[in-house]
C-alpha cells in the first residue's frame, strides 16, 4: 500500500486546527479513502505540540490572554457547525474548561486545576491554561486520526525546521535539525517567528552593546529572563500595548508585590516587595491600550450595525469596484459608532439632555441616514444638533479617541503623570459600566465593524493605496488601541502602580536615544516640558515584527532564497511596489505563489497577514467562517485540498 506524505510545520493552535479539520472531514465520509494510498504525517515544532511557543504551559501563570474564556476555539462549535463538519473530539476552550471544572475532563496537575477553579466564561485565562487546552486538543485529535484507516501514521518531531528545497519530481525536502523529510505537500502553520530589528532598534542595540547598557529586544514575554533588570533601577519601556502589561506584571507582582482591593469599586492599591525597578513607560499615543469592557459576550449585545453592513458595502462595490476605505467605508463605520454612542447615552444618561433625548435620536438618525458627504460634513451638522439638545456635552470625535493627548502640552512630568492617572481611572469606570458605558459600547461597534472589514480585505475589495494609507496608516493602530486591550484588571493594576510611584509615564511621540558621554539611554517627549529621563536599561515592550522582509526565521528565509516564496506586493498611490507584511499566496486554500507560479505548499496563520488583516487573533467560538471563525474556514479548506490530493494519488 502506498503513502501520500504531508509535512506540517508548526504544531501550535493553527496546526492543531488543521489536524482537527482533517479528522472532521474524514469522519464526515465526504472523502472516501482509496485502498491503495494512505496519508503519512510528520509534524515539526521545536515546542510541545498543541500549545506551541506562545501558549506553552511552563510560562508564568500571571500572563493572561486578552480574550475571555468564552471566545477562543481551535475547533468548530455552535453555529460554526452549520458551515463546517464537526469532529468527534473538537471542543472550544469554554467547553473544555467546563469539563475541567466538573471533573469530567482529563487528569491535570494541581496548577491547571487551580487556574481552572474560579475562572468564569467572561474571565481572562492565563495563557498557560489555554496551552493546557491546546495540548489536550492536539493529543485527542491525533489519537482519533491514528484510528482512521486513511492514516498510515502521525509522527511528531520536537525540532526546528531550518531548510527546504524542491526536488526534480516536484516533491519537497525539509530539513529539521538532524531529520530530513521528503514530502508531497507542506502545510505551514508557523505562528510567531523571530525577526530582525528595524533600523532604529538596531542602532540602539549596537550603541547599548558599545556602552554596556541593557537592551531587551522585542520578544515573547515568557522568553525573557526578567531578573536581569535590578531592583530599584530605572528602566525605560517602549510600547504600552499588550506586551507592556506582561512586562509590568513580571516586574511587580512577579517579584512578590501584592495588589489589594481599594475602597473605591474597581480600584486597587499596590504593596511593593522592594524588588521592583522603577518603570518609565512611553508610546506614540502616550497612554496604554484601553481595557476591555465587562461584558457577558464578546461583542456588546446592544451593538446593531445600521450603516456598515454587507448589503451597503456590496452596493458600493457594484458602483465603484474596489473601494477606498477613507472615502467609501469609514463614513459608514463612523456613523455606526456615533449612532451607537448616542443611543447608549440617551438610554443611560438622559439627564445630560436639556431637551427630549428621543427626539434628538430621531433627528440624529434622520441626519445620518441622509448623509451623502464625508466625515467632516456629517460631524459639523451633528455637532450643531447636539448643541441644541445637550449643550454641555462634547461631540464624540471617533478618530480623536486614538490620540487622547492630541493638542495638549504639559508643563512638567508631574502634570502629565496626573493626566494619565485620570485617563486610567476614567477607563476603569467605563469598563466596569459594561453595556451602560456609551464609550465602551461605541468602541464595541468599532470592533464589530472590524469583522466585516477583515472579510473585505480577504476578498481584495479595498484598493492597495487605501490599505497602505488607511488600514496600516491610521485605522489599524487606532482600533488596536481602542478594542484590543487587556482585561480591565490590568488597567486597575497599572493605576495602582502609578499611584505607588512604581510606574511613571512619558509623553506622546517619545524620542529614545543613547546619551554617549553619560553611558545611558534617555527618553523625552516633545509634549512634556521637563528633563529627559535616563536609565541603563531599555525594554522594547512589543512582539517581534510580523514582517516577512524582517524575518529571522531560517526556514522562511530559506523559502525566499529557494524562490519557493515571495512577499505579497502592494502598489502605493505613486504606483510604486511596496512589500506587504506576509507571503504572496493564492486565494483560499492559500498556496504559496512565486515567480514561477504556485507551489503545493499551504500557508495558515500569521504569514497570511497580507492576504488577510488581523490574523493574530484566535477563532471565535460559534462564529461564521466568513467572520470570527475565518481561521477554521482556512484550516478546513487546506485539509480538504490535502485529502483531495490523497484521493487522487
Amino acid at each position: 500500500m502506498g503513502s501520500f506524505h504531508c509535512v506540517l510545520i508548526g504544531a501550535g493552535p493553527r496546526g492543531t486546527s488543521f489536524l482537527e479539520r482533517l479528522l472532521a472531514n474524514l469522519e464526515s465520509g465526504t472523502h472516501p479513502h482509496g485502498a491503495q494510498v494512505r496519508l503519512s504525517l510528520d509534524v515539526i515544532d521545536p515546542y510541545a505540540p498543541g500549545a506551541g511557543h506562545v501558549w506553552r504551559q511552563d510560562q508564568d501563570p500571571l500572563f493572561l490572554m486578552n480574550t475571555p474564556a468564552l471566545f477562543p476555539t481551535v475547533a468548530p462549535v455552535g453555529q460554526t457547525l452549520e458551515e463546517l463538519a464537526g469532529s468527534s473530539v473538537g471542543q472550544s476552550f469554554q467547553e473544555w474548561l467546563a469539563q475541567q471544572q466538573d471533573g469530567t475532563g482529563g487528569v491535570h496537575n494541581p496548577s491547571v486545576e487551580h487556574m481552572c477553579a474560579e475562572l468564569r466564561a467572561d474571565g481572562f485565562p492565563p495563557r498557560a491554561l489555554y496551552g493546557a487546552y491546546l495540548s489536550d486538543q492536539y493529543h485527542a485529535v491525533v489519537a482519533a486520526l491514528e484510528q482512521r484507516p486513511e492514516i498510515d501514521r502521525i509522527t511528531f518531531h520536537q525540532s526546528l525546521a531550518t531548510g527546504v528545497r524542491k526536488l526534480e519530481d516536484g516533491r519537497y525536502q525539509v530539513q529539521a535539525d538532524q531529520h530530513v523529510f521528503t514530502a508531497d505537500t507542506l502545510v505551514l502553520a508557523l505562528g510567531h517567528v523571530p525577526a530582525r530589528l528595524n533600523p532604529n532598534q538596531r542602532l540602539l542595540a549596537d550603541q547599548a552593546a558599545e556602552h554596556n547598557l541593557g537592551y531587551i529586544e522585542p520578544n515573547i514575554s515568557g522568553d525573557v529572563e526578567w531578573d536581569q533588570i535590578p531592583a530599584g533601577e530605572a528602566v525605560l519601556m517602549r510600547g504600552l500595548g499588550l506586551n507592556f502589561f506582561d512586562v509590568m506584571i513580571a516586574l511587580t507582582q512577579g517579584r512578590g508585590g501584592r495588589f489589594l482591593p481599594a475602597q473605591e469599586p474597581g480600584r486597587l492599591t499596590y504593596q511593593p516587595s522592594g524588588a521592583e525597578p522603577i518603570i518609565y513607560a512611553a508610546s506614540r499615543r502616550g497612554v496604554p491600550y484601553r481595557g476591555k469592557a465587562n461584558l457577558d459576550s464578546y461583542y456588546p449585545r446592544a451593538v446593531q450595525l445600521r450603516y456598515f453592513t454587507e448589503e451597503h458595502v456590496e452596493e458600493l462595490v457594484a458602483r465603484f469596484g474596489k473601494l477606498d476605505f477613507r472615502a467609501h467605508l469609514w463614513p459608514l463605520i463612523n456613523r455606526d459608532v456615533l449612532l451607537t454612542y448616542y443611543r447608549t447615552l440617551a438610554r443611560e444618561r438622559s439627564d445630560v439632555f436639556a431637551r427630549d433625548p428621543e427626539e434628538f435620536l430621531l433627528r440624529l438618525e434622520t441626519m445620518l441616514d441622509s448623509a451623502h458627504h464625508g466625515e467632516e460634513v456629517t460631524q459639523s451638522q451633528a455637532e450643531e444638533l447636539l448643541a441644541a439638545y445637550a449643550p454641555e456635552q462634547r461631540w464624540l470625535d471617533v478618530r480623536a479617541l486614538a490620540q487622547p493627548a492630541e493638542g495638549l502640552t504639559f508643563a512638567n512630568a508631574q502634570q502629565y503623570q496626573q493626566w494619565v492617572k485620570e485617563f486610567l481611572a476614567h477607563d476603569i469606570d467605563s469598563s466596569l459600566a459594561g453595556e451602560s458605558s456609551p464609550l465602551k459600547i461605541a468602541i464595541g461597534a468599532l470592533h464589530r465593524c472590524r469583522e466585516l472589514l477583515k472579510e473585505l480585505v480577504r476578498e481584495q475589495k479595498i484598493t492597495d493605496p487605501s490599505r497602505i494609507r488607511d488600514l496600516a496608516g491610521w485605522f489599524g493602530p487606532m482600533i488596536e488601541g481602542l478594542a484590543s486591550g487587556p482585561p480591565v484588571q490590568r488597567i486597575a493594576e497599572l493605576l495602582a502602580l502609578a499611584e505607588a510611584g512604581i510606574v511613571q509615564f512619558m509623553g506622546p511621540t517619545p524620542v529614545f536615544e543613547v546619551e554617549q558621554h553619560r553611558d545611558t539611554f534617555q527618553v523625552m517627549s516633545p509634549w512634556v516640558h521637563d528633563e529627559p529621563v535616563r536609565a541603563r536599561y531599555l525594554v522594547e515592550a512589543m512582539m517581534p515584527a510580523n514582517q516577512i522582509q524582517l524575518t529571522a526565521s531560517v526556514f522562511l528565509q530559506e523559502l525566499l532564497d529557494q524562490k519557493l516564496a515571495r512577499p505579497w506586493v502592494l502598489t502605493n498611490e505613486d504606483g510604486l511596489a511596496v512589500a506587504g507584511q506576509g507571503l504572496d499566496v493564492t486565494g483560499r486554500p492559500y498556496r504559496l505563489r512565486n515567480d514561477a507560479g504556485e507551489e503545493n505548499i499551504f500557508v495558515l496563520g500569521l504569514q497570511l497577514s497580507s492576504a488577510q488583516w488581523g490574523t493574530a487573533i484566535a477563532a471565535e467560538a460559534g462564529a461564521s467562517t466568513k467572520l470570527g471563525a475565518r481561521t477554521l474556514g482556512d484550516a478546513d479548506a487546506i485539509a480538504v485540498a490535502v485529502l483531495n490530493q490523497l484521493r487522487a494519488a
